[in-house]
């Protein structure tokens, strides 16, 4: 199963009222459950990815349930960007001054793509984007044990400051992912 134990529950929660509703027999029901993700792409819940594929499946059970709901729809349908959107600010605010948490995503977008506006990149740039930060972080992590100070406060070896001491100058090694 690829799914979490809360995106299960999720699924056969929203799945049982609508059953309930549409008074279907326990035949039709699972007729009905393996059409539903037959028209999303998946021949069985267990084959369901976490993000995209729960996305569709939510996106239909959404159809079904409330049919006249275009807006659920389609936020369901536009939740991969909006998650996109939301790790870019996250990164964005641990890399920058509390003061302007997403001034530095904006500063990078410019530079990356001329465009300042995260909202307005197009879903390959935001991925970039992302990865960028997240890629950053990962460097001002090696540098600082604290990765919320800024880089410019930490000495880093070599550098002429007087307060160089050996906790603040030894870089951390990063470890390598280990394979799944």
């Amino acid at each position: 199963m690829n799914l979490t134990p809360s995106q299960q529950h999720r699924f056969w929660s929203k799945w049982n009222a609508i059953v309930s509703i549409a008074n279907w027999t326990r035949t039709e029901a699972e007729a009905e459950r393996h059409a539903l993700l037959q028209r999303v792409g998946f021949s069985s819940l267990t084959l369901v990815d976490k993000l995209k594929g729960f996305d569709r499946v939510l996106a239909a059970l959404s159809a079904i349930d409330h049919p006249d709901d275009l807006d659920a729809q389609l936020r369901q349908i536009t939740m991969p960007r909006t998650r996109l959107i939301f790790a870019v600010r996250k990164l964005s605010s641990k890399l920058s001054p509390a003061r302007a948490p997403h001034v530095y995503a904006c500063a990078i977008a410019k530079d990356k793509f001329g465009q300042p506006d995260v909202e307005r990149l197009t879903d390959s740039q935001l991925l970039d984007l992302r990865n960028t930060l997240a890629a950053r972080l990962i460097a001002r992590s090696a540098l600082s044990p604290n990765p919320s100070v800024p880089t410019s406060s930490v000495a880093r070896p070599g550098s002429s400051s007087p307060s160089n001491s050996p906790a603040k100058t030894s870089a951390q090694p990063i470890n390598p992912p280990t394979p799944i």
